[in-house]
């Protein structure tokens, strides 16, 4: 944490983030495979729990998969990027441009280069070109 009890985020430059690229390309192929099959059994991953109306079917609280998905998310949270949407494939990485402006590099699954970024306070609607950056 720092001084104002904020947790501290994990800067990247664009180079350092394409390099986790081939990694993340693994982890979110993963995590979209599990969230499909959690679905399917009814099995809501935000809330932690069985949809309304769903029986687990002697699977216990939470279904085998579901230990796998925590898993596959918390490699994303150590690695220090943020996962955006896992339905869209989206993750994004905490950057300073040199002019000291914090901004988010953006990438999407399962492409190969992180192309895009944008401002923080303005969200994915105004993103930009890397070559931008």
């Amino acid at each position: 944490m720092d001084q104002e009890g904020a947790p501290e985020i994990s800067l990247f430059t664009p180079n350092e983030a394409q390099k986790l690229i081939p990694s993340l390309k693994k982890w979110m192929a993963k995590l979209m495979d599990l969230n499909r099959k959690l679905e399917k059994i009814g099995f809501d991953v935000f809330r932690g729990r069985y949809e309304e109306g769903r029986d687990p079917n002697g699977e216990g609280p939470y279904p085998d998969a579901f230990a796998s998905f925590v898993v596959t998310v918390q490699r994303f949270s150590e690695s220090g990027v943020h996962l955006r949407s896992i339905d869209e494939g989206v993750v994004g990485f905490h950057s300073k441009r040199d002019s000291g402006e914090v901004v988010l590099l953006v990438w999407h699954y399962p492409e190969d280069q992180i192309e895009w970024w944008h401002p923080i306070e303005t969200g994915y609607g105004d993103r930009r070109p890397l070559l931008d950056f």
